[in-house]
């Protein structure tokens, strides 16, 4: 079962923090959380000020540990081998934020990779990842909706992995 996400911090220094997290199976199945500790106005970035602290305000609102544990509830409900997948194709940091800061919540947990599979969809090139960037592009336009919110964005990845890939959920 691939299960993308994507969540939203407070910017990219080295203690960011996450804001939201949001994650869509191939199943159409969805869940979307807004975390209520963990991070301060203080800490987020003019830029997520700006661009995400906006879109914030529709999920389940959960403190860390409440939102590791509702997450791993609704995993549960697979049985087949779980992939967490996320992509920074677009971008030209080599950090991949999305997947360390996932990671590290699980990890504070004490869950481990022996149990779900967190990774970053890689491309070799940017040649290779523009069809994937033209389509979750395609999707914001077609339903016009912004980036920037973590369910969007899960759900805009899903769509153009199956586009691209062809694979259908």
């Amino acid at each position: 079962m691939n299960i993308f996400f994507d969540t939203e911090f407070t910017g990219l220094v080295s203690e960011s923090r996450l804001l939201s997290m949001g994650l869509v199976a191939d199943d159409d199945k969805e869940l979307y959380i807004e975390f209520t500790d963990g991070w301060s106005e203080a800490q987020c970035s003019p830029w997520v000020l700006q661009h995400v602290m906006p879109m914030l305000g529709s999920g389940e609102r959960l403190s860390r540990r409440e939102a590791v544990v509702r997450l791993l509830d609704w995993l549960s409900a697979y049985d087949s081998p779980i992939l967490l997948a996320d992509s920074d194709s677009d971008s030209d940091s080599d950090s991949d934020w999305y997947t360390l800061l996932l990671k590290a919540l699980l990890q504070e947990r004490g869950v481990t990779g022996t149990c779900v599979c967190v990774k970053q969809l890689v491309f070799s090139s940017r040649g290779e990842a523009a069809p994937f960037e033209d389509a979750k592009k395609g999707y914001f336009e077609l339903l016009k909706v912004e980036p920037h919110h973590a369910l969007t964005d899960a759900l805009a990845m899903r769509s153009a992995w199956h586009s691209v890939v062809k694979i259908e959920p």
